[in-house]
């Protein structure tokens, strides 16, 4: 496969945009990740050994970052 190579705007307007989004994406994923944490509290919600595990798995897969 050939790669097509981006004009120097391109690449800076492209840049740009990965450095403004960033910071929010990631912000609104840690909120996300801290509200599927609240769902370990027992007080509060009635789980399997199971199902706690299956979460952690879940978690952990959508970790998974590649480059």
């Amino acid at each position: 496969m050939r790669k097509i190579s981006q004009s120097s705007s391109t690449v800076k307007k492209n840049r740009a945009r990965f450095l403004r989004l960033l910071p929010q994406r990631v912000d609104e994923a840690v909120k996300r990740i801290r509200l599927v944490g609240n769902c370990s509290d027992k007080y509060n919600y009635a789980y399997t050994d199971v199902e706690a595990r299956l979460r952690a798995q879940f978690l952990d897969k959508g970790a998974e970052f590649k480059l």
